[in-house]
């Protein structure tokens, strides 16, 4: 129920303890220690092994819709032995199932340059459009026995690039 922003999951992994950024494409150091980290989704090891990121590339929008995770885990230290060979943290995502009743949500975030503060060392404030959607839906397909979870999550968004370059001669 934590807001976020973009809607994605792991960067909730920095409001624990020794957690901080490492670099500017969303890796994670653990104490000082920036590999050797394990992500694990539903129990199973989702880590890119050679840039060592969550579930191939942490530059994706998004790993996993915030409405399709049912908890999510960081231990940074003194961990069991199921979690092996992490050297630094690990991140574990359980991910929702359906249950005996229909459970649904439905989202729409809309931004644009109108409800941005203008920067106060830049000449304008640039033309932004964002719209971000989605919705899930979990039921039971045989009751207690055979359940289902849908998830979708798009994001449509427009942000030119606007730049200059001044010459002093």
């Amino acid at each position: 129920d934590l807001p976020i922003n973009g809607r994605r999951v792991d960067s909730f992994v920095l409001l624990a303890p020794a957690v901080v950024p490492d670099g500017t494409f969303g890796l994670l150091s653990f104490r000082g220690v920036a590999g050797g980290n394990t992500f694990l989704t539903d129990g199973n090891d989702t880590t890119e092994q050679y840039y060592n990121e969550n579930a191939g590339r942490t530059r994706i929008s998004s790993q996993i819709g915030q409405d399709a995770v049912q908890e999510f885990q960081v231990v940074s230290d003194n961990y069991s032995a199921e979690f092996g060979r992490a050297m630094g943290g690990v991140v574990n995502t359980l991910t929702r199932s359906g249950t005996n009743d229909l459970h649904g949500t439905a989202f729409w975030f809309y931004r644009n340059q109108d409800f941005n503060a203008r920067d106060p060392f830049a000449a304008i404030n640039p033309q932004e459009s964002r719209h971000q959607f989605g919705a899930s839906l979990g039921s039971h397909i045989i009751k207690d026995k055979l359940f289902y979870f849908f998830n979708y999550e798009g994001m449509r968004r427009d942000f030119p690039l606007i730049a200059s370059i001044t010459a002093a001669g």
